[in-house]
């Protein structure tokens, strides 16, 4: 799984993305989580879709996460 490198802590840490067969990006259209390896839909609103999937699938994961985010959540807004 290829990760997405982030110099703030946010909820995309909690995602990579499938690799082909050469080690390159196979469907930047979904990211899979590092916890369930469900397949999220990575298109308009990523960031929400993420929060949600934490929030619903890994309640403690993201209990953490905004734990560690309590002053404010800092975001890529571009994980190609």
């Amino acid at each position: 799984m290829l990760l997405q490198s982030n110099r703030h802590p946010s909820v995309q840490a909690h995602f990579g993305f499938d690799p082909d067969e050469k080690g390159l990006l196979a469907n930047v259209d979904e990211v899979i989580s590092h916890h369930c390896q469900r397949k999220v839909p990575a298109s308009w609103g990523i960031s929400s879709n993420l929060r949600s999937h934490l929030r619903i699938k890994h309640p403690v994961k993201y209990a953490e996460h905004n734990d560690h985010n309590a002053g404010g959540e800092t975001l890529v807004s571009n994980m190609q």
